[in-house]
């Protein structure tokens, strides 16, 4: 599976997150000749259990992500961060917490956005909302040639250079920032899976939700 990587858009100081940015930043893709291909969606949602009594002493998993991406309809994946744990399950599980009644959706985020073909590179654009609340704008990076993180990591540094330089000559107000998780806390190798993708979006609701 090819490497991924998660851009988090930064405003410059004093000015506030908005959806122009979001349009911003798709039209600077558009204008290095990236082929625009699709809208993509992808789902991050917090679990914490259903208490019946407010100082009840809890014996389980305090909170876990509960992650879903459109291109894998089958599958969900789970990521207890306090654990340093992903698991991947069917996609039919958060049905059953619900009717269990055992864990409740805390928060929940929505990652909507545009999908784009750039030479080797695949890029999506996303608005992270909360409700109606705009709460991150992040771009996906996908390099389809290679599925090791070592011999990306160079490259991948290099592309958002690139970027960098080609966003501050359109003028928005602001710049891309990255923040690698490190997947050897969730005893992840070196060969990218759906797994690594699933913590990079654990850390993108943590940092969407710092904002």
């Amino acid at each position: 599976m090819p490497v991924k990587r998660l851009y988090f858009w930064q405003p410059n100081a004093g000015v506030p997150l908005t959806k122009q940015m979001f349009v911003l930043l798709c039209k600077c893709i558009e204008e290095a000749n990236a082929s625009r291909e699709s809208r993509v969606k992808a789902n991050v949602v917090q679990y914490r259990p259903i208490l019946k009594e407010e100082n009840q002493r809890v014996d389980c998993v305090r909170d876990f992500l509960g992650i879903s991406f459109e291109e894998q309809p089958d599958k969900h994946f789970f990521v207890i961060r306090a654990n340093r744990l992903v698991v991947e399950s069917d996609s039919n599980l958060p049905s059953i917490l619900e009717k269990l009644q055992s864990y409740r959706k805390a928060i929940a985020l929505a990652f909507e956005g545009v999908q784009y073909r750039f030479g080797d590179f695949q890029l999506k654009v996303f608005r992270v909302s909360q409700t109606e609340t705009l709460k991150a704008v992040v771009m996906e990076v996908e390099y389809l040639p290679l599925s090791s993180l070592e011999k990306t990591r160079v490259l991948m540094d290099e592309f958002l250079e690139l970027w960098q330089e080609m966003i501050s000559l359109k003028s928005p107000p602001g710049h891309l920032f990255n923040i690698d998780p490190n997947f050897g806390e969730y005893r992840l190798s070196d060969e990218y899976s759906w797994q690594h993708t699933a913590v990079l979006y654990s850390n993108a609701m943590a940092q969407a939700m710092s904002n």
